[in-house]
């Protein structure tokens, strides 16, 4: 069913309010719009921007889903990663299961790409002990954008998020697909959906940004 919303746009596009009413979301979304709100209002969260598909969904009212949520952090993204799986320890988990019932676990990620020096990612897993197909995943990525605008501040329901710019946002997922020896679907929809964000300097933007 439609999400039906209002926004309203103030301040040359640095601030925006943006209203829900009558929003009919998935287990996953509120999760999700959880956990971000667990990280917009406390301090571990200070200074971590949201980028990636949950930010264009939340913020952009986008209706493209997305699985992920993903943030922007300038500074040592292993001991930002541990500060999150702790704040998601003792602040989400109880939330999760209080609001809908489900059990779940927080971790680092493990394996080949989980000592990445470019992301580190939090796995978060819900699950209702008697619904074996309940399971829900949701990685949760700390990674460093290439940024030229300051932060932007928006505001969903009264809690206030930080984000980089609208620019900086399409140029990241630009950058992402130059990046790539194979391109993923999502990020060439988001170029899609959301080129009206590119500038008319956002060539030389880019070229900056490559140097």
């Amino acid at each position: 069913m439609p999400r039906m919303c209002v926004s309203c746009v103030a301040n040359s596009n640095k601030y925006v309010i943006l209203g829900y009413m009558n929003v009919i979301v998935t287990p996953i979304e509120r999760i999700q719009l959880l956990a971000a709100r667990i990280l917009a209002t406390h301090p571990v969260g200070r200074g971590l921007c949201l980028v990636g598909g949950f930010r264009y969904r939340l913020l952009n009212e986008s209706a493209r889903a997305s699985n992920d949520i993903g943030y922007h952090w300038e500074g040592d993204l292993q001991e930002k990663q541990m500060e999150v799986v702790e704040v998601f320890r003792n602040k989400l988990l109880p939330e999760v299961k209080r609001q809908l019932g489900y059990d779940g676990d927080v971790r680092s990620a493990t394996g080949p790409d989980a000592e990445s020096p470019v992301v580190r990612t939090v796995e978060l897993a819900f699950y209702r002990v008697t619904e074996p197909e309940s399971r829900i995943e949701i990685p949760v990525d700390i990674i460093g954008v290439a940024r030229l605008d300051m932060p932007m501040v928006r505001t969903v329901e009264g809690t206030v998020f930080l984000t980089i710019s609208d620019a900086d946002m399409i140029e990241s997922k630009i950058l992402a697909c130059l990046a790539r020896s194979f391109l993923q679907v999502r990020d060439v929809l988001d170029i899609f959906l959301f080129q009206d964000a590119l500038r008319p300097d956002s060539p030389s933007r880019l070229s900056q940004k490559l140097g």
